[in-house]
């Protein structure tokens, strides 16, 4: 079941990528930001529900995620033909303003790719070591409940679900390499001082650990569209291709 899940999963995002691509426009980052809003609340408060069930029903109680996904499923699965007959209508209207930019023919860039994806890969381990680090750095270095890491977990993906969504129209406003140097610019210093943070004072220990964390939170969320928006940029013949990548 979960390898089912997981193979479920893994073609959905792409596509979906794909599609917010074209229904985005001249907002790609925007979109982008949009649909990633999901994925973020989910990382962020799934957790939280399916403890609350597990704790209250018991196991057997996740099985009302099942009906929960069969029923978003059947949703989108009806409104997928005006989705798609929508995303052409935008297709037609920016070839219409952009009759220039749309005669050219597409191409890929594999070397810049290749670039933005060690950034990814990067990212993408960091954000794996975090989410194993937080509940047993809050624990054992902090000195916190059990309780406690999994909320500062929960804080760290809170963030993200606000600052995906802004990233993205940062990314329209400023172009998406310049919110990735912001995020690195951030990231890996508040990384750094995180550590430290068990050497700090006992009163500001715990304060000063949720600043940092909130701060890794948003930097690491804030790049999230751009680099999406990038890769697909640099593959616009591959643009499935390049939103698997970078999704993953």
């Amino acid at each position: 079941c979960a390898t089912l899940a997981g193979v479920g999963s893994s073609i959905f995002h792409p596509e979906g990528a794909k599609i917010m691509n074209r229904l985005g426009g001249g907002k790609k980052g925007k979109a982008m930001g949009t649909f990633a809003i999901g994925g973020s609340s989910g990382f962020a408060f799934g957790p939280l529900f399916a403890g609350a069930i597990a704790y209250t029903v018991g196991p057997h109680g996740l099985a009302a995620f099942t009906v929960v996904g069969t029923i978003i499923s059947t949703i989108l699965f009806v409104l997928m033909p005006r989705i798609v007959a929508h995303a052409r209508t935008i297709d037609q209207a920016v070839a219409t303003e952009n009759p220039t930019v749309a005669a050219k023919p597409l191409k890929n860039y594999w070397k810049y790719f290749g670039i933005l994806f060690i950034i990814i890969l990067s990212q993408s381990v960091n954000f794996r070591v975090i989410n194993a680090f937080i509940p047993i750095f809050w624990t054992r270095e902090l000195g916190t409940s059990p309780e406690q890491g999994s909320f500062a977990l929960t804080v760290f993906f809170s963030i993200g679900i606000f600052m995906t969504y802004i990233g993205g129209l940062l990314g329209d406003k400023y172009g998406p390499i310049k919110i990735i140097r912001l995020s690195l610019l951030v990231w890996l210093p508040a990384m750094f001082l995180l550590t430290e943070v068990p050497n700090f004072s006992p009163v500001i220990m715990l304060p000063v650990g949720y600043l940092l964390l909130l701060m890794i939170g948003a930097a690491k969320a804030i790049s999230y569209s751009p680099v999406i928006v990038l890769g697909q940029t640099y593959l616009a013949k591959s643009i499935g291709f390049a939103s698997g990548i970078t999704l993953g």
